[in-house]
């Protein structure tokens, strides 16, 4: 099921109190990103780690355990491009250290057709890259984490994505 989310308090209000898949858990963020920069919004909010009202948030989701409550082993950005600018990049690699996960962008601008409702369809994993910066921060984080930004085999997503403008329900 796509949980629908505005801006940072709307994510934060989904993430907890939505039903949780089992098992290991990407987190799917999707919506547009920006001109120029090519980072995620949430609404209005691009989510941009130099940000500090942003980066407060995320570090609040970490300080509170709401991710390694329910497994989340990575998150993933879903917007056009978010991992082929500088600051798109970086901002992948704070969002990692700041939640202790994995973080993946995208290489390609998305279509519908990549994700549906239970997030990114496994076949487009390729079009991820990874916002980790080392093997050595992977291990320090001293989580278990997948092999890549697709899904594993019992692996699942939950999927936050824009709310839907009357008229658009269906397409």
């Amino acid at each position: 099921m796509l949980h629908h989310a505005a801006s940072l308090g709307e994510l934060r209000d989904v993430l907890t109190s939505a039903e949780w898949p089992e098992g290991p858990v990407h987190l799917d963020l999707i919506g547009h990103s920006t001109r120029g920069h090519r980072l995620l919004r949430l609404g209005r909010t691009p989510i941009d780690m130099l940000d500090r009202g942003v980066a407060r948030f995320f570090a609040g989701l970490a300080a509170e355990g709401v991710l390694d409550r329910h497994n989340v082993v990575a998150v993933r950005l879903l917007g056009c491009q978010t991992a082929v600018t500088d600051p798109g990049r970086r901002t992948l690699r704070m969002l990692s250290r700041a939640l202790g996960v994995a973080t993946y962008g995208t290489l390609v601008p998305l279509l519908k057709s990549h994700s549906d409702a239970a997030g990114l369809s496994p076949r487009f994993g390729h079009v991820l890259a990874s916002g980790w910066t080392s093997t050595e921060e992977q291990w320090r984080a001293g989580r278990e984490r997948s092999d890549g930004g697709g899904q594993g085999q019992g692996e699942s997503a939950l999927a936050v994505g824009p709310p839907v403008a009357q008229g658009e329900a269906g397409r």
